[in-house]
């Protein structure tokens, strides 16, 4: 009997868990909308999410990209998101182009953010030259510009 209700107690526990990470996943999903418009909003909301670790790759990777891109987009440092380059290598391997310049970017900003100039403005020029090679003008462009507000901000114009 007592074993009973031991089976009973652990099952509970893990419907409880199960629920708790699916209410997770729909939060960060959740962001994904509010990370241009409303980035605070998004930080906020990927704030009370607790059970990160306990997610799959996918996301904790998820979580990490939109952590650094609310960040981004609101001009915050980057510096403590060390999960950055991880998400951002994910999303390459994993061949999402829609988040391929975004990624150069994001990673840029977080090597800058890290006091590695000379590294982020070469990450930069990687995702200058795949735009280029890709026909990619508007995203060219955008990792030009970040380009020159970093050189700028370190007054280093080489």
């Amino acid at each position: 009997m007592k074993n009973i209700h031991r089976i009973f107690i652990l099952c509970g526990i893990m419907a409880l868990c199960a629920c708790s990470r699916n209410k997770s996943y729909q939060l960060i999903s959740q962001t994904d909308t509010l990370l241009y418009s409303h980035p605070d909003s998004a930080l906020k909301i990927l704030d009370g999410i607790s059970n990160v670790g306990q997610l799959s790759e996918e996301g904790i990777m998820h979580y990490s990209w939109n952590y650094a891109i609310a960040h981004l987009n609101m001009g915050m440092s980057l510096e403590e998101d060390s999960m950055t380059l991880d998400a951002v290598d994910y999303y390459r391997r994993n061949g999402d182009k829609d988040k391929k310049e975004e990624g150069y970017q994001l990673g840029a900003s977080y090597l800058n953010w890290r006091g590695k100039t000379k590294q982020a403005v070469a990450y930069l020029d990687k995702g200058y030259a795949e735009a280029m090679v890709q026909k990619d003008a508007s995203g060219a462009l955008r990792i030009l510009e970040m380009k020159i507000g970093i050189l700028s901000r370190n007054n280093q114009y080489s």
